[in-house]
């Protein structure tokens, strides 16, 4: 019986262990990619990857129940979808034989070399700074902005990705890490709730503006 995308997929999010955690489709879709190119590819640039194989895919596993998703698209298995890659091991078996370094994808493909040099800049940041010297509350959200690389313009998609690309890298530090959550409780890393913080420091520059 031929392997389909459908047993990739699910395969591959076994092994990424989506059991446990959520997975954007982004680092879903590279995964299939790097497993199984041929299958995965645009049809005229066969080195790059066809996100919308893997999407449309994905809406017919949710509708079997096997995966949830979120409303950014970050997709877990179910426990029917657990069960039913252990009942149809093949293109598993045949992923893991392949060696490739998934938890590294996850991660952003970041390198050692790279994730260095990530974590200076983070810890140059003024966030950090501010965070580090007792003085985290007064941490704006301007300071969160620069500390994640976006600006008001982002819109969601490119928004998420640097989320989940400084979470990445700030999860392998402890310092980072709390600086990450603390940032994420006082300001949400929901596109519409941080939104809304910009709202208000425009808001207030409008009327300081107006006001001078």
């Amino acid at each position: 019986m031929p392997i389909i995308h459908k047993d990739i997929i699910l395969s591959i999010l076994f092994l990424l262990e989506a059991d446990n955690k959520a997975i954007d489709l982004e680092t879903l879709t590279v995964c299939c990619f790097k497993a199984f190119p041929s299958k995965f590819s645009m049809d005229r640039f066969s080195e790059y990857p066809r996100f919308d194989k893997v999407e449309k895919r994905m809406s017919e596993i949710e509708l079997d129940g096997l995966v949830n998703k979120d409303e950014v698209f970050h997709y877990k298995l179910t426990d029917k979808g657990v069960q039913w890659v252990k009942a149809n091991p093949e293109a598993f078996e045949i992923i893991k034989k392949q060696g490739i370094n998934f938890d590294q994808m996850v991660n952003y493909n970041i390198g050692e070399r790279e994730y260095e040099i990530e974590v200076k800049k983070l810890k140059r940041s003024d966030a950090y700074q501010k965070f580090i010297s007792g003085d985290k509350e007064n941490i704006s959200i301007i300071d969160f902005m620069n500390f994640l690389k976006v600006d008001v313009y982002a819109k969601k998609e490119l928004f998420d990705r640097k989320i989940m690309r400084i979470k990445s890298i700030c999860l392998r530090d402890m310092e980072l890490k709390d600086i990450f959550s603390y940032l994420e409780n006082k300001y949400s890393v929901n596109y519409g709730n941080f939104g809304k913080e910009i709202e208000k420091v425009s808001t207030s520059k409008r009327k300081e503006v107006k006001n001078a």
